[in-house]
């Protein structure tokens, strides 16, 4: 089994908060890509959305729609041209975007894989970049191989997963503890970003 079969098995069998905790594990790694490439204004609302989502996993509640509101109206919300920079920052907002569906849809794995698979996405399209591939269509039946970064994000991916299966309560200081883990983890794609984007507007 691959390591994204093996990431898509074990949220299948995940609870709704399980699966809301990876979701927004994959949303704060790939955070650090929205937080190099938005404009200003821009992070301190992605910010603002993801501290609201990791309080609401933490107390069970439900996130405002004035939230979702907010992420919606910003401007790298609609950017679809890839070669702009801010094209990736709108690639990390849809992570986050996913994992508020999690939460939002009591915790449904469509959601879940999905943000998985945008984070690996992610992940990947740096990995292509910083190598110098150049771009292809891809056979999704033969994918190519993993670069290094996407295969950080699988091990952290399955790592994630595995703290939240292995029978401790997940209360607040335990999802305090994984945003730290996600956060520290995201540094790999600090030279990625630095590299692809030195001198270019």
């Amino acid at each position: 089994m691959t390591g994204i079969s093996a990431i898509r098995s074990a949220l299948s069998s995940a609870s709704a908060s399980q699966q809301a905790i990876f979701a927004l594990a994959c949303a704060e790694r790939t955070a650090i890509v929205f937080n190099r490439l938005a404009a200003p204004a821009s992070m301190a609302v992605y910010k603002a959305v993801l501290d609201v989502a990791w309080d609401a996993v933490k107390t069970g509640t439900r996130i405002a729609t004035e939230r979702r509101q907010s992420l919606a109206s910003l401007p790298e919300a609609t950017i679809d041209d890839s070669h702009r920079r801010k094209f990736y920052a709108t690639l990390a907002m849809g992570v986050l975007e996913h994992a508020l569906d999690v939460m939002d849809t009591s915790g449904t794995q469509e959601a879940a894989d999905l943000a998985c698979c945008q984070s690996l996405d992610l992940y990947s399209c740096f990995d292509a970049i910083v190598q110098g591939t150049p771009s292809t269509i891809v056979d999704p039946a033969n994918p190519p191989p993993s670069g290094p970064l996407e295969l950080a994000e699988i091990a952290e991916q399955i790592e994630i997963l595995r703290a939240l299966t292995i029978g401790s309560e997940v209360g607040a200081a335990f999802c305090d503890q994984l945003r730290e883990r996600a956060k520290s983890a995201s540094q790999i794609l600090d030279s990625a970003i630095t590299t692809l984007f030195k001198g270019r507007n």
